[in-house]
């Protein structure tokens, strides 16, 4: 790679490292009241539960306008300019359409809480409980908000501080009154409460430690005086078609919800909420590394060689550490299911096994897409993207629902993904003339195909208590997927030494990295 292609991907390596351990940490927090409100409350009063956040998330989305991704895409690329009081400017005014919007959607979910329980999810008794979700949703417009502006910028580890200050205050609160026996409320006011806190600190940060320095930077020498419309035109113009998009693939999950709702019972909604929270897991894992590489595209000429390059990278990288973590997944789900939510949640395992193959798509540019498209600011076809996984949902799910419950709505999901993939696929290649290498990639899914051989014995026939099976099968899998990657081949010794450039010069993950490193570098020799 050239010499400015290797700082980008360092800095996408740091972003990615700083969302992915903070999401993952703040996942393992809130796991801990999932899984302790979900004992108590029980699949019936959890699925109610989750049922009441339906609304006040999907309103959400209709504060952004697209307004999160257009902070992205321009904070990165006036960045390289140089232009940081323009930056300031634009994130200002973004935030304050945000906050306005965010009052509307509020007093909409608030008052027509009633109608949506009774005629949407034929619920009445949960109006309430819709109410009090409702009053978290201005102070996620802030945090949301200035994630954007933290990540757009490569201050990742402010987003990453954010989403575990949110954690522990969801985990904290919600534990502490479903114990003193307030149920549902309990649980919601964690909820509430938890975005409270993380909306103060990303706005304490955001102004502080961002928004300060750029709005005063003496060595910004370009002034340029745009106008509130000038300002919104530029941010709705780009990010207008994302904010269709990101509406279509919101409205999915909660039209889950609803169509569970109808079609199956409560006890059902748990175990596939219980599943979900695995599927969460996974995508903590995929989804901030896809993240850190939407600034990283906007920094590159879109009719350039580098766009393919570092696009065929990207994907075999990301591949590299999804791929063993969704089979690992695979394999142990009866496993962790047991282990965690014990023995009522019965079907959650299968749902999980099911579900979690849809990360297998990571090989053919899986989230990874989207981050292209946008990067490179052609918005309208990540549009079109999410709207052919939309309408195939829509027409697949309530009738594989009715049919065959959790599974055929799992089905749905996993067929509407599949040929959205493919078909974003076949439009990266065909506008941007990127290379899948198909041998090597499939190289990479067959050894942690391999690797499950020896997880899978020990969960099978050790004879260890259930949880230390689990961890002894984790670090057998871990074992043979490292041993087998050098030597069938996976990657060559460049690729290995750009993959230690950019993860070395990440502090925390330098011991562990060398280690490895260290391993492969050893078996490649032999």
């Amino acid at each position: 790679m050239s010499e400015d292609l290797v700082q980008v991907a360092e800095a996408s390596a740091r972003g990615s490292f700083f969302l992915v351990t903070g999401r993952i940490a703040a996942l393992v927090i809130q796991a801990v009241a999932v899984f302790v409100v979900g004992r108590l409350l029980g699949p019936d009063l959890y699925g109610r539960y989750a049922l009441s956040l339906v609304f006040p998330t999907l309103l959400l989305i209709v504060v952004d306008l697209g307004v999160d991704q257009a902070i992205i895409r321009f904070s990165a690329k006036l960045r390289v300019k140089g232009r940081n009081q323009e930056i300031a400017r634009l994130v200002r005014r973004g935030l304050l359409f945000k906050l306005v919007i965010g009052l509307a959607v509020f007093g909409i979910c608030f008052m027509f809480s009633d109608y949506l329980a009774v005629y949407v999810l034929d619920r009445p008794d949960i109006s309430v409980y819709i109410r009090l979700a409702s009053t978290a949703i201005i102070f996620q417009v802030i945090s949301t908000t200035s994630s954007s502006a933290f990540i757009g910028l490569d201050r990742m580890e402010y987003s990453a501080l954010m989403t575990n200050v949110q954690a522990l205050a969801k985990a904290a609160t919600s534990i502490l009154l479903v114990i003193l026996g307030l149920s549902i409320i309990g649980a919601l006011v964690g909820h509430a409460v938890s975005f409270i806190a993380a909306g103060i600190l990303s706005g304490a940060l955001l102004y502080f430690k961002i928004y300060r320095h750029l709005n005063s930077d003496a060595n910004d020498h370009v002034k340029v005086e745009n106008s509130w419309n000038d300002s919104l035109r530029t941010l709705l113009n780009y990010g207008s078609p994302l904010y269709i998009s990101a509406l279509l693939l919101g409205i999915i999950p909660q039209l889950q919800s609803i169509i569970l709702g109808i079609f199956t019972s409560d006890y059902d909604i748990g175990n596939f909420k219980a599943s979900l929270n695995f599927i969460t897991l996974l995508s903590y894992l995929a989804i901030p590394i896809a993240t850190s590489l939407f600034p990283a595209f906007s920094k590159l000429d879109k009719n350039s060689e580098k766009v393919k390059t570092f696009f065929n990278l990207s994907v075999k990288y990301t591949s590299l550490l999804v791929m063993p973590s969704t089979l690992l997944i695979i394999t142990l789900s009866k496993e962790i299911i047991q282990i965690v939510y014990g023995a009522s949640f019965a079907s959650a395992s299968i749902y999980l096994s099911l579900h979690a193959t849809l990360f297998l798509l990571i090989g053919l540019g899986f989230q990874i897409q989207r981050s292209l498209f946008n990067g490179l600011g052609d918005t309208r076809q990540t549009l079109k993207i999410s709207l052919t996984q939309f309408v195939f949902f829509l027409f697949l799910a309530p009738l594989l629902t009715s049919l065959i419950g959790v599974t055929g709505l799992i089905a749905s999901i996993l067929t509407s993904n599949i040929i959205a993939t493919v078909y974003g696929a076949y439009s990266a290649k065909s506008r941007y003339k990127v290379i899948f290498n198909y041998k090597s990639l499939i190289r990479i899914c067959l050894l942690a195909l391999a690797s499950a051989i020896p997880s899978f014995l020990c969960t099978n026939f050790l004879p260890f208590p259930l949880t230390l099976k689990v961890l002894t099968a984790s670090a057998a899998y871990l074992i043979s997927y490292l041993t087998l990657l050098p030597i069938a081949h996976a990657f060559t010794r460049s690729e290995l030494q750009n993959i230690e450039r950019a993860i070395t010069k990440i502090g925390p993950l330098k011991p562990i990295a060398k280690l490895i490193l260290k391993y492969e570098y050893a078996l490649m020799r032999s």
